[in-house]
Order: structure tokens, then sequence, then C-alpha cells
């Protein structure tokens, strides 16, 4: 199964990793390897990302509630084309945003789970592990997140929950339309 550009996307954003004991740094070879084989189903896909808790030093209710309204679905086609390109995923996660790094990434057998810890100047850190499933119709991974609050010390945590999957074959086409 090919992965989506959105889902590494979400990888990247979800962040890839495991555990605090996750081995050091992994290069764009290695995380290359851990998806090598991975295939996505061609059609229709849709994808949804719900925060399932928010906790911090100080924050509102209201806050916390707000942030765990739910967003709307995210849908995106896969041509067959584009389901039989090498996998977009590994430059996501092997190239992480400046100051980012992936530890611990594996990605086989249906399961996905990973590292990544990003330094936001000096405040502090943002880290993230995920772990979850996935097939060629779908995906379903949570991301716990720990980063700095915007003002104060301690630490924001929030889990996230993030699935996706095909729901039938691309819509057609008007005329003159271009390619997702």
């Amino acid at each position: 199964m090919r992965l989506p550009a959105p889902l590494a996307a979400c990888l990247l954003l979800a962040g890839c990793g495991g555990g605090d004991e996750a081995p050091a740094n992994m290069t764009r070879d290695a995380v290359s390897a851990e998806v090598a084989d991975v295939r996505v189903a061609p059609g229709q896909w849709e994808q949804r990302s719900e925060i399932l808790s928010v906790e911090g030093p100080d924050m509102p209710r209201e806050l916390a509630a707000r942030l765990q309204r739910p967003r709307p679905p995210l849908r995106y086609c896969i041509t067959p084309e584009q389901a039989t390109e090498p996998a977009r995923v590994s430059d996501a996660i092997a190239r992480p945003q400046a100051g980012c790094t992936v530890r611990g990434f594996t990605m086989s057998g249906g399961r996905m789970e990973g590292r990544m810890v990003c330094r936001e100047g000096a405040p502090g850190q943002v880290s993230t592990a995920m772990s979850g499933t996935y097939s060629p119709d779908g995906f379903d991974y949570r991301s716990r997140i720990e980063m700095p609050p915007p003002i104060g010390d301690g630490v924001v945590r929030l889990e996230v929950r993030t699935t996706g999957r095909r729901i039938g074959p691309c819509p057609a086409q008007a005329p003159g339309e271009g390619k997702q």
C-alpha cells in the first residue's frame, strides 16, 4: 500500500517514534526502508482527526472544549497512477521540518509507530509519539503530543486520533478540471 500525500503529511504533523527509550535519530534511508513495501488502494479517501484530550497548566475548560470540537473530514482522491508511485511518506518523515528528528519509526505488518522530536526555539521542544494500524483501505492511529505552553511553565499534553478510509471510487471530474 502506498500512502497518500495527506497521510504522509499527517504522519509528519502527528510525529513518529516510540517511547522515551527510542533509538538514535533515523536516517532518510532507514525511514525509506520502513515504507518501501507500503501501498494504498486507489479511490476516494476520507480522513478525520479529533483531539481526544487536552490538558495543560491553567488551561481554561472552555479552551479545552473548543479544541475538542469535531472537525470536518478531509476528502481526497488517489488515482491508480498515484497508487503506483513511490511512497511519499519517506520524504515527509525523513525530511521533517527544520529542527525535528525521527526516532524509532516502524511500519510493517499492518502496524506503525514512532516518535518525532522538534525543538521549537528557546522555550522547549515538541515531542510526538504515535502508534496505530494501516491497511490498503484505511489507517487508524493515535498521537500523544507534549509541548511547552504558550505562556508560563509546565507541559501541554494532547491526545489525537486520526483515521482514514477508502470510501469508494474517485468522483468523475468535470471537463477541464485538473487532477489532484
